[in-house]
Parts: C-alpha cells; structure tokens; sequence
C-alpha cells in the first residue's frame, strides 16, 4: 500500500463516502452525526454545529472530487440545516447544540462560525448555489465576534 499513489487515495476518498452516503442523510434536514462503524445510526435528534458543517465540508469536497453533482446537492442540503436550523436570528448566531430541532446550547463560538466559515468556503468551492452569499455574511459575522461592536 502507498498512502502517496493517487489510486489509493481515491479509493479511500471513496470507501469513506459510501460509508456515509446515503445513510448520514436526515431526509428532515442536515446529517446524522452519530454513526457506529457497522453504520447504524445511534441518535438520531443530536446534532452539533461543527459536525453540521464537517458534512457539508465532506459533501462539497467529493463533489469537487467526483464531478458528480448529486452531492453538490446535498452539500446545498447540509447549508440548508445550517441556515434554518442552527443560524438563530434572535441573537445572530448559530446554535452550538440542538436536540429534536430545538436549541439545546444557544452558545454562539467562534471555534463554531470558524467552522460554518469552512463550510461555505468549500461549498463555494464547489459551486454550491448561495454558498458565496452565506459565505460573506459569516465572515461580517465572525469579524463583529472578533472585533466587537
């Protein structure tokens, strides 16, 4: 095995998506995050913010890297969650946590935004429709976090 031969490392690429696809999709929105390694999904409610945008991260990536656009798609789905779900227009924030849909930790870290930051970045990257659009305002948002008032 050569960790380094680009055959090797587009079947891994590969292998680690048919793992994940289609099981961790949540038809309701976003992904399942907790998985075991038969695939069984474990809870179904939880969701964490830096796992949400991982998913869109790891949808976007093989999208670019396949040239297929179904997963363009479910990158679109994966934003989706992010932006109805997590984003919390009360404090302009994401929620750090949520349980059944519902804010569970409403703590809004920058470790967090750093992370949907990531996600629109490469969303962008990959030609995700509003990913450029979403991409702007986390950074305005993550600069006022930053920088204050």
């Amino acid at each position: 095995m050569n960790i380094f031969d680009p055959a090797f490392l587009d079947a891994h690429v590969r292998t680690t998506m048919a793992f994940y696809h289609p099981r961790a999709i949540d038809p309701q929105g976003g992904f399942f995050h907790y998985l075991r390694d038969d695939g069984v999904i474990l809870d179904r409610q939880h969701r964490h913010l830096v796992s949400s945008a991982r998913f869109v991260v790891i949808y976007a990536r093989f999208a670019r890297h396949s040239g297929e656009s179904e997963y363009r798609d479910w990158a679109r789905h994966g934003l989706d969650y992010l932006e109805q779900a997590h984003f919390q227009t009360a404090y302009q924030g994401y929620a750090w946590t949520l349980s059944d849909g519902e804010v569970e930790d409403d703590t809004n870290h920058c470790y967090g935004l750093a992370f949907v930051l990531l996600a629109y970045a490469e969303a962008l990257r990959a030609e995700v429709p509003g990913a450029r659009e979403g991409l702007y305002a986390t950074h305005a948002m993550l600069q006022r976090r930053v920088l204050g008032p």
